[in-house]
């Protein structure tokens, strides 16, 4: 086995995911071998040397290789996208705030003359997801919006229909849309359920408990940046004295999505 390298590396995910707190080691910047000193208190060295034999910590200069491969054969082409025409919501019993998030967003679109559909992934328990089917259908007559609601009974048909088609075991796409019981949450399978329902579209989810206007937080840059962050995510709040924006919600997310990610990294100007 070779010692640790002197390359910079990105595990902070990797640590979270093991029950290590990252938060006070600044994990991007730092050799292999300084993060492994750093780390001999909270990770046992058989284990810590089993990640890098197994490949797991990844140097900075290895993800700039893949950053730079991924897309790069369409890099050079127009740019052919088409726009967003889709927003996705996972949800689990919590009816009264996807109602709130989809006028919300209904109405943003709207405004700036972007007609989408809304595609809410629900996870609910029977009572509440009968009740919200029920409140999709009061919405759908009261304003001029187009809601699909994948709730347990729509799961089944994609995986009949996978499962015929494909090697994918049953079990495994089951997993897949519904999750596991025993594992407590099920965030995964709406996301699949969402991605399944929009695939070959420009899409975008949103948290059900959002709603608009957009905020721009203070010194924001445009373009794409890397972190080893597990959620590389920054809280700031209206107190801090600015207003709402009047930006299309749709047109802000279209700058990204849908690019070669090889090239966005040199048009943003920006790294790790």
């Amino acid at each position: 086995m070779e010692e640790p390298s002197g390359e910079r590396v990105c595990v902070a995910a990797l640590l979270n995911h093991h029950g290590v707190d990252s938060d006070g080691i600044h994990v991007c910047g730092e050799s292999m071998l300084d993060l492994y000193e750093a780390l001999s208190d909270s990770v046992d060295s058989g284990t810590w040397r089993g990640w890098i034999d197994d490949g797991i910590p990844t140097s900075e200069s290895a993800v700039r290789e893949e950053v730079a491969r991924y897309g790069a054969d369409t890099a050079a082409f127009p740019d052919k996208r088409g726009g967003i025409s889709a927003i996705g919501i996972p949800t689990r019993n919590r009816a009264g705030s996807v109602l709130a998030a989809l006028r919300s967003y209904h109405t943003n679109a709207s405004m700036h003359g972007r007609r989408v559909r809304f595609v809410v992934a629900d996870s609910s328990s029977a009572p509440d997801r009968e009740r919200l089917a029920s409140a999709l259908d009061v919405l759908r007559k009261d304003i001029d919006i187009e809601v699909e609601h994948l709730d347990e009974a729509w799961r089944a048909n994609p995986i009949r229909t996978l499962a015929d088609e494909t090697d994918c075991s049953p079990d495994v796409l089951r997993f897949a849309l519904y999750g596991c019981e025993t594992c407590g949450t099920n965030y995964g399978a709406n996301r699949n359920a969402l991605l399944l329902a929009t695939a070959g579209e420009l899409s975008v989810h949103v948290d059900d408990d959002t709603t608009l206007p957009l905020f721009e937080a203070p010194d924001t840059l445009s373009g794409i940046a890397f972190s080893s962050q597990p959620a590389p995510n920054e809280y700031w709040f209206g107190a801090c004295g600015w207003g709402p924006t009047a930006a299309s919600f749709i047109e802000v997310h279209e700058r990204l999505p849908g690019r070669p990610v090889a090239r966005l990294p040199e048009e943003s100007g920006r790294g790790f």
